[in-house]
């Protein structure tokens, strides 16, 4: 049983009132004693909701190695978004929230986790008689000097924060950047609700302020953290998808697999997966990434992890964590154990396409996760994006090759899967006993010329191969429009004979999306990450017009 410790609750903040939507999401966490809010998620599209209750905020912590004997301090527990995650993989975690409402939401949310303390009350107000292995600063530091910057308040707390840790201990710090790609494409600032504010150094004020890069670590330096590891979460640490690091820089095109998302789009003057492949290859990615989480120890013990790519958003038993370690291997885990089956199966498939004579990377199962070597090449698909996308007779050879690759990766069948039209007067061509879905260019390095595949999740039974082609077009299309330009989409459509089953793969492929992305769990997400283009050139036209 979780203990809440309310002591340090001071008598005249005890009745202070809080915004409505707080009550409303401790309501929620009360009634909700699984800690399922799938169903609140879908009716409700506050973004405060979304923020508190969504697991796609657990993806900041889930693939960080704390160990299972860590003693965790959390200060700023909120609702505890992140709280259930130190629980799961640490021994003792003790939360730390100033508002008493808040606190009894985490004590609520979590009241079988034995493991856990919850104190109510300003985290400089307590004093402690022990010591973590790890203290976790989550988008607190930015409100403590009332948004001025004032280095002192600043280094005071980190300094607190900092005698709380063990000899071997590690500081965990999230805070917004300053100079963030998306505030330069007019943001809202989180602060004071003005775009392009942070980047002015707040003229006006603002209740908080973010920190660029060199000022944080600057404030880490006088604090005493003379070695600090930064990863860049992407879009931002408030619901990640992949987190660099200094150690390990994109490498391909990011825009396949980061969704950027903006609460309030209206005053955007250009988007930022735009950009990403721009300040990739200009070496402004970090300096300029939304946000940062900051590992700073005590001494010089710092994580391996160099990379870690998060598939939160997905069904329990199809999200999935991939990190790369220093020294060049990739684990794949599960995030939930509802997801050890399905990992073994993908395990299973790449050995069955390399029982097949089709490449691809080696793979271990180790009974809970897949290992692999960390392959230093472009995959394909960036390929396409740089190179053959820009040539027809390229693009097309790279398209013939890769549908050989998905000829050989099965016998025939001699059904089709009735989720299509059972009609003789449809072509569906090749029909596939085993179809692994995934064999497109995303999940296939190009390595010395040769297609070596990779992450093979899904497969279906009695599929067209023509399925797996057109996933492969419909994406390259929708990363790399200008392809349009080279070759129509249309054309290579009919090449490939697609044009008269391309409305019934989108019809699946859409039907495979909405299931794998929990579309209708995440559609308020889905529509924060929509961008109205016509209304970004409307904007930038508007500051030149009088």
């Amino acid at each position: 049983m979780a203990t809440l410790n309310m002591d340090f609750v001071k008598t005249e903040e005890a009745p202070i009132s809080r915004p409505q939507c707080d009550y409303d999401i401790y309501d929620y966490i009360s009634c909700n004693q699984d800690n399922d809010f799938k169903s609140i998620l879908e009716k409700d599209n506050r973004w405060e909701v979304f923020y508190h209750l969504s697991k796609m905020r657990e993806s900041l912590l889930n693939w960080y190695p704390f160990g299972k004997d860590a003693q965790v301090l959390e200060i700023g527990g909120e609702f505890g978004a992140l709280t259930g995650i130190l629980c799961k993989h640490c021994k003792r975690v003790v939360s730390i929230e100033r508002y008493s409402l808040r606190a009894e939401g985490i004590f609520n949310r979590y009241k079988t986790c034995s493991n856990l303390e919850v104190i109510a009350g300003e985290f400089l107000d307590i004093n402690f008689i022990e010591k973590f292995d790890f203290v976790i600063i989550i988008g607190k530091l930015e409100y403590q000097s009332g948004g001025k910057f004032t280095s002192e308040i600043y280094e005071n707390y980190l300094k607190k924060a900092k005698s709380l840790l063990k000899e071997n201990g590690r500081l965990l710090l999230a805070v917004e950047n300053r100079f963030g790609i998306k505030y330069f494409c007019g943001c809202i600032d989180p602060f004071s609700g003005i775009p392009f504010a942070g980047i002015n150094n707040y003229p006006l004020g603002a209740s908080g302020r973010s920190f660029t890069k060199n000022e944080i670590t600057i404030i880490l330096d006088k604090v005493g953290f003379k070695l600090i590891k930064f990863y860049y979460p992407m879009p931002d640490y408030k619901l990640p998808q992949l987190i660099f690091t200094d150690e390990y820089m994109p490498k391909s095109s990011i825009k396949e697999r980061v969704i950027p998302y903006y609460i309030n789009s209206n005053s955007l003057l250009a988007f930022e997966n735009d950009l990403y492949d721009g300040l990739v290859a200009n070496g402004m990615f970090a300096p300029m990434c939304n946000s940062f989480l900051i590992e700073c120890p005590v001494n010089e013990a710092l994580s391996d992890i160099v990379f870690a790519a998060l598939s939160t958003d997905r069904e329990d038993a199809n999200a999935f964590i991939t990190i790369i370690h220093s020294e060049g291997v990739v684990r794949k885990y599960p995030v939930n154990n509802e997801g050890v089956g399905v990992l073994e199966s993908s395990y299973k498939n790449i050995v069955e396409l390399k029982n097949r004579g089709i490449k691809v990377v080696p793979h271990k199962w180790n009974g809970k996760y897949i290992e692999m070597p960390y392959v230093d090449s472009m995959t394909l698909s960036d390929y396409i994006g740089k190179e053959a996308g820009l040539d027809k007779n390229k693009f097309i050879k790279v398209l013939d090759r890769l549908y050989n690759c998905i000829l050989l990766s099965s016998e025939k069948s001699s059904q089709l899967n009735n989720v299509f039209p059972q009609n003789d007067n449809l072509d569906w061509g090749f029909i596939l006993k085993k179809a692994f879905i995934d064999m497109v260019p995303m999940n296939c390095f190009y390595e010395n010329g040769e297609y070596v595949f990779f992450d093979q999740e899904f497969m279906r039974e009695d599929f067209p191969a023509k399925y797996i082609m057109f996933r492969a077009i419909k994406y390259a299309y929708l990363f790399f429009p200008y392809i349009e330009d080279v070759i129509s989409k249309k054309d290579l459509a009919v090449k490939y004979g697609l044009d008269q089953l391309w409305e019934y793969f989108d019809a699946e492929e859409n039907r495979f999306v909405f299931h794998n992305r929990q579309q209708k769990l995440y559609k308020n997400f889905l529509n924060w990450s929509t961008i109205n283009r016509e209304r970004i050139n409307r904007n930038a036209r508007a500051l030149i017009e009088e």
